[in-house]
């Protein structure tokens, strides 16, 4: 039976069954696909990589851990005008990088959780639309498999832009 709905952001895999719903990216792609499966839709989410996209994993959710931890070293840095006495206040990165990462890595864990129980199934691999309710997958390896799918959801996600003078690291 096809699909449902087929969630597609510009990364996917291939399941060996068609699915009713087709979902790749984000977030908030990831919730709904599972809201669509508590529906008794049958449901397909398309990422390249990681679970969660760019914002997940290397955008806005690392980016407002680290803002956050660095809003509590600066509010601590000036602790002593509220009458908290505060010995030596020190950044160390490398413990906040590591909080970062388990941040994300819960987070991603959270959404794979969410997929299983509610029987979305998970692709790895790039998606293109070659016809209309049909979907192909592309594989890291290069395989590749058609699906069909009665409705498909397109999230682009998003890519970083480099700043002028502060080249990617």
């Amino acid at each position: 039976r096809p699909k449902d709905v087929l969630y597609i952001d510009t990364e996917a895999i291939l399941p060996d069954e068609n699915l009713n719903n087709w979902v790749v990216d984000t977030i908030k792609e990831s919730l709904s696909t599972g809201r669509l499966a508590q529906l008794g839709k049958k449901v397909a989410i398309i990422e390249k990589e990681n679970v969660g996209g760019v914002c997940l994993n290397v955008g806005c959710i690392p980016s407002k851990a680290l803002l956050h931890s660095s809003e509590l070293f600066e509010e601590v840095s000036h602790a002593a005008e509220h009458g908290v006495k505060v010995s030596k206040v020190e950044l160390d990165l490398k413990t906040m990088m590591g909080r970062k990462d388990k941040v994300v890595m819960d987070l991603t864990k959270g959404i794979e959780g969410l997929f299983k129980k509610n029987k979305v199934d998970y692709l790895r691999g790039t998606a293109s639309i070659p016809a209309a309710g049909k979907v192909e997958v592309t594989a890291a390896d290069g395989k590749k498999e058609t699906h069909d799918a009665a409705n498909i959801l397109i999230a682009t996600g998003a890519k970083s832009r480099p700043m002028p003078g502060f080249p990617f690291n």
